[in-house]
């Protein structure tokens, strides 16, 4: 059993990147976020996405802005100029509206997929987290038929 399985295990904190399969965030709860020198605490995975993609926002503004309106997931835009149409917006700035009615597994991945449009690096960026009291939903792929 490696030492992270362990940590986890006893609920203590874990420092993981980013780029961590999303999959494994889903029950767990943020405590920091690092993005280079800054450690920023966090309670929520909604705070942790409002952070990233408003300093995304600061470094590369005009790449955000060219791929508002054209990142849509399956019912609705993940990323547009207003909040319209999206069922709980996050602004980011002046014209820029996030979806953030997603669980953390899907808004994750569909930060990521914004990041990788506009080539922005967040491979440095750590998270600690904790597994969270309550108990993680269960997925359709983790169901059987009976």
């Amino acid at each position: 059993m490696n030492s992270e399985h362990r940590q986890e295990q006893k609920n203590e904190p874990i420092t993981v990147h980013l780029k961590t399969q999303t999959r494994f965030f889903v029950g767990k709860k943020p405590i920091k976020l690092f993005m280079g020198e800054d450690e920023i605490p966090v309670n929520k995975w909604r705070e942790v996405v409002r952070i990233l993609l408003k300093r995304c926002n600061r470094e590369k503004h005009n790449e955000l802005l060219s791929v508002r309106n054209k990142i849509i997931g399956m019912s609705r835009t993940i990323l547009s100029d207003s909040g319209n149409g999206m069922d709980k917006p996050a602004k980011i700035d002046e014209n820029i509206y996030f979806e953030i009615h997603f669980g953390t597994d899907t808004m994750l991945n569909n930060l990521f997929h914004i990041f990788d449009a506009i080539d922005y690096d967040y491979k440095d960026f750590l998270v600690t987290v904790k597994n969270s009291n309550r108990k993680s939903p269960q997925t359709h792929k983790d169901t059987k038929e009976i």
